[in-house]
């Protein structure tokens, strides 16, 4: 698991945004054993989880399906989570999650929501 979000309000200004990322297993993390582990880019942690990864390199090491469900399944409707121009062999979006929460490839307009510059408090201004 690489990310776990913990929004708790749908109000809150939070999330985990990921951007201009290499997301790859450790060199000495071989192929042989990576077949034995799942790996998923994240899974949420409270109700209204939050999580972009955008413009980043995602390996075949990501399981196709992307996230994971938390123990509470009702999240996967009120979570958001969203991808942008990935790329790599883990970037293909077909046999992702068909969660309510879940949006592959969003627009440019909202990407840049989360961005650094709008996302971070106080960042660029």
């Amino acid at each position: 698991m690489i990310t776990a979000q913990g929004r708790t309000d749908p109000n809150q200004n939070a999330g985990i945004s990921l951007q201009n990322c290499t997301i790859v297993a450790a060199p000495d993390f071989n192929k042989t054993e990576r077949q034995n582990f799942t790996t998923f880019l994240g899974r949420p942690w409270r109700n209204y989880s939050r999580t972009i990864v955008m413009k980043s390199y995602l390996e075949d090491m990501i399981n196709p399906q992307e996230w994971s469900k938390w123990d509470d399944y009702r999240t996967v409707e009120t979570v958001e989570y969203i991808e942008y121009l990935n790329f790599g062999p883990g970037s293909d979006t077909r046999h992702r999650v068909k969660w309510g929460g879940y949006k592959k490839n969003c627009s440019e307009e909202i990407a840049r929501q989360f961005t650094v510059g709008l996302f971070l408090p106080g960042a660029g201004h």
